[in-house]
């Protein structure tokens, strides 16, 4: 167990060093002290940038060990280091602070929320580990596969044997990359290195918005999107949703923040996250659709082509890199949930017509259900509601509204093309997909409310 604990931390080593490197490269990172302040974001950046490089070398038939691991740390570093040359440094905006005591007892108090919801979710991880029938059935399954074969092997009892062949590596890599900094396939040890990354994602959270958002407004909705119950049942469970979650609510964040300052270090950090996501699991390339659709909306293309197209083209590589690879190694996949050509077949749409009903009268209730997500969804689409009506951060509130009704809609059209009978395929999936919707709302929220509460103090 600590011969173990000792390869996690390891790990988590690498990726900060990687991810402080590529935030060198962005400009973000030329000192000690702003190396504190983005230390969490590094983390996750390191983590995200890490999987995009173990994903594409195992489809390149690489084999995963520890030593390529840290060879590609050391690229990763390279052109972190590389870039730091010719781009500019770009010192963060100030962390905002409270001036009133009102507001420094609010701010502490949700910081103190946040410890404590923190601690709640290291204990549950130390009790015990997985628990997830899909999590038996087939993502764990493909880490060890990678892990004792060394890559996507596609023979008899290899990667593509499990259910679902076609979703991509990301998840299942990382794993496999844990087991073996652990020297060991352990999965009982894995709900701590998730634990780990979800405080390095909501650290994450916390430095990008830290310098628009006043503490009164980010600490108490950090914390309330730490209690989100669906998302603390993510924390550790080793589905595929825990990282594509945290990907793409790192990548809405840094999307709304280019659009308040169209910077292309927070574009270049939204690529990033995207493409990760897309390689996470199938829907991260609907999600990432949704998010690109809203900043083509509302982010002025026209003046920032270069950086829109930066985002565009990172995820829609990602995807297709998978493509080609299920592609050449006839990958035969007989358990596929839905076909995305089917999008384009009105009459196979117009004979599923109930499907649809079904799910737009079944996942807002999800959606909305308190016991599941809280209030983040109705608390949010209200903020976008006021930031309208004042006319204030139009294109914020825009983006923020479109991306999580696209990302809902997209839901519910994956469930009218679906295959599976639908009701079963709400029951196994609904609650799951509707965190998605969920979580963007809850990092867009300190943003809306913050924009709010300027609005209304100038009134």
């Amino acid at each position: 167990m600590i011969h173990e604990s000792f390869g996690l931390l390891g790990l988590n080593a690498g990726f900060v060093v990687a991810g402080m490197a590529l935030l060198a490269g962005l400009g973000l990172v030329r000192d000690w002290r702003a190396a504190l302040r983005w230390l969490p974001l590094a983390l996750a950046l390191g983590w995200a940038a890490t999987g995009i490089a173990v994903s594409v070398t195992l489809m390149a038939g690489i084999d995963l060990s520890a030593p390529l691991v840290i060879v590609l740390w050391g690229l990763l570093a390279g052109i972190g280091l590389v870039l730091a040359q010719v781009v500019p440094a770009r010192p963060a905006p100030p962390l905002l602070r409270e001036r009133t005591v009102a507001g420094r007892a609010i701010a502490g108090a949700g910081a103190l929320v946040l410890v404590f919801s923190f601690w709640e979710l290291c204990r549950r991880a130390l009790a015990s580990g997985p628990f997830d029938n899909d999590v038996w059935a087939f993502w764990l399954p493909k880490a060890k596969t990678i892990a004792y074969f060394g890559g996507l092997d596609t023979h008899l009892g290899g990667f593509t044997s499990y259910p679902h062949a076609d979703y991509p590596p990301f998840t299942p890599a990382m794993e496999a990359v844990s087991f073996k900094f652990m020297a060991a396939v352990d999965p009982l040890m894995l709900p701590i290195q998730h634990w780990v990354l979800a405080v390095g994602f909501i650290g994450a959270l916390a430095t990008l918005l830290g310098g628009r958002v006043r503490p009164a407004v980010l600490w108490p909705s950090l914390a309330m999107l730490a209690l989100i119950p669906t998302f603390d049942n993510f924390v550790g469970s080793g589905l595929g949703e825990e990282p594509l979650v945290e990907l793409f609510a790192l990548a809405v964040v840094a999307a709304a923040l280019w659009l308040l300052d169209p910077e292309p270090r927070t574009a270049a950090l939204c690529a990033i996250f995207l493409a990760a996501g897309v390689l996470a699991k199938n829907e991260g390339a609907m999600l990432a659709a949704a998010l690109l659709l809203m900043l083509i909306a509302t982010g002025r293309p026209h003046r920032h082509p270069v950086a829109l197209a930066a985002m565009i083209a990172a995820p829609a590589l990602a995807f297709a890199s998978w493509r080609i690879w299920l592609s050449a190694n006839d990958v035969a996949v007989v358990d596929r949930d839905f076909r995305l050509q089917d999008i384009f077949d009105f009459s196979y749409l117009g004979d599923r017509t109930d499907r649809l009903r079904i799910a737009l009268r079944t996942l807002p209730r999800d959606l909305f259900d308190p016991q599941y997500l809280l209030l983040s969804a109705p608390l949010t689409l209200a903020l976008v509601a006021v930031l309208l009506l004042v006319r204030r951060q139009v294109r914020l509130a825009l983006f923020s509204l479109g991306t999580v009704v696209l990302a809902f809609f997209g839901y519910a059209l994956i469930y009218w093309i679906g295959l599976p009978e639908i009701h079963f395929y709400l029951d196994s999936s609904a609650i799951r997909l509707m965190t998605d919707v969920g979580l963007t709302a809850a990092v867009l929220f300190p943003l809306l409310l913050s924009e709010a509460l300027a609005a209304a103090r100038r009134e």
